[in-house]
């Protein structure tokens, strides 16, 4: 949810289940590539002609754990244009400390979209990955893992074949 609306996108937030004591982690932060376009920062969801917008707000999502008091997310904040004709938004894998502090992009080379990280025994992260790219099926999801620090992004069950969608874990 955001403060500012109902189609503005969507934040993380912690509670503290003993206090009930709610923290918000992420605020609709936007940071486009700036080369690409001229950005309204001011309301990303905006589709006025003079600025670009995305037609929504930023959406910060799928949080989990990751060892090293870190949370892994997804989010839009870096306004990716969505390949093909996928109607979703292009979302990043994003780590940050578990105050919402120093936020670092570990997987810039994710141009499709991530969601769904989850953390494995071993201490990786594994996602789900759009692969789209090039003469690709639209539909199809493969499942990578990555350090969260960014280190080794391979994959689990890439999607080689048509119509096949690892989606979720």
């Amino acid at each position: 949810s955001s403060d500012r609306g109902a189609q503005t996108g969507g934040d993380i937030y912690k509670i503290h289940l003993r206090t009930r004591q709610i923290v918000r982690l992420t605020f609709q932060e936007f940071t486009p590539n700036t080369g690409a376009g001229k950005w309204n920062y001011a309301d990303p969801s905006s589709t006025g002609w003079q600025k670009t917008g995305l037609g929504y707000g930023t959406i910060n999502l799928g949080p989990c754990p990751v060892p090293g008091g870190k949370i892994a997310f997804t989010s839009s904040r870096h306004a990716y244009t969505p390949p093909k004709s996928y109607t979703g938004p292009t979302l990043q894998l994003f780590v940050m400390d578990e105050d919402g502090e120093n936020v670092t992009c570990i997987a810039p080379m994710n141009i499709g979209s991530a969601l769904h990280p989850t953390p494995l025994q071993d201490g990786r992260l594994m996602f789900s990955s759009y692969e789209s790219q090039g003469l690709r099926d639209q539909r199809m999801w493969g499942l990578w893992s990555i350090w969260p620090d960014g280190r080794v992004w391979e994959p689990v069950v890439s999607a080689f074949h048509s119509g096949q969608a690892f989606h979720f874990m």
